[in-house]
């Protein structure tokens, strides 16, 4: 009996060394996290009014002249486009 269980658990992770080789495994896998292309969205950018680094998703956006602008408020948005 003691042979029989043995021998299951030298299958059992002989099977999940080849999974993680092949790229299958769980252990590439980060429970709960994101795409690449969430990751991307997620950077800091500066406010250009305050100075402040905000999330890039977070961020208040405005367009001008074919730029964007990141700002941490609407606030902050309106303040620096009056004075440009």
């Amino acid at each position: 009996m003691l042979k029989l269980i043995i021998f299951l658990l030298i299958g059992y992770f002989a099977l999940k060394s080849i999974k993680r080789i092949l790229g299958n495994g769980s252990s590439t896998r980060v429970p709960g996290g994101r795409g690449e292309a969430d990751q991307i969205d997620d950077l800091m950018v500066q406010d250009l009014n305050c100075q402040t680094y905000i999330s890039k998703r977070d961020a208040v956006q405005a367009v001008q002249n074919g730029r964007t602008f990141y700002f941490c408020s609407a606030k902050c948005r309106d303040a620096y486009l009056a004075d440009v």
